[in-house]
């Protein structure tokens, strides 16, 4: 299984709000954001990839789409 903490890490940006980076790169991947009990994810240009019960699967979601 992976680890998709091996290719992102989170940036805190406010309350429920998160920056998503490439560990390798430091560039912007997206941002996760708390929507009640679940996460919406948004790629690095703002358009909603979906959301996600964890921060885990928000990431993995985030990599299947690169």
């Amino acid at each position: 299984m992976l680890a998709f903490s091996e290719f992102f890490y989170l940036v805190h940006a406010g309350q429920g709000r998160w920056m998503i980076k490439h560990r390798i790169t430091d560039e912007s991947a997206g941002s996760i954001i708390r929507n009640g009990p679940d996460f919406d994810l948004f790629d690095d240009h703002g358009r909603q990839v979906g959301r996600f019960d964890s921060v885990e699967h928000a990431l993995g979601g985030l990599y299947a789409t690169a």
